[in-house]
């Protein structure tokens, strides 16, 4: 299996991933490498998840309350100052 040495780590960040590796009952590596998959899980959205928001928003469009102003309005008035 690949290794990955961390230099530079921050107290703190030590500290706290020593704290639920402790509270989990498991090795201060497997919490890092717990942790670097939630992280990088929650940047990259799946495909799946992707296409789920784009049906949602296909099925429930957004649609402006009765009481918003038109945008065209509203820039020719700006341009008008």
């Amino acid at each position: 299996m690949p290794v990955l040495h961390v230099e530079n780590v921050p107290a703190e960040v030590l500290r706290r991933i020593e704290d639920l590796a402790r509270a989990d009952r498991i090795p201060v590596s497997d919490a890092a490498v717990r942790l670097l998959e939630q992280a990088l899980d929650r940047q990259r959205p799946s495909r799946a998840n992707v296409l789920q928001v784009l049906e949602s928003i296909r099925r429930d469009p957004i649609q402006p309350s009765p009481d918003t102003p038109d945008s065209v309005q509203l820039l020719r008035e700006d341009r008008a100052r």
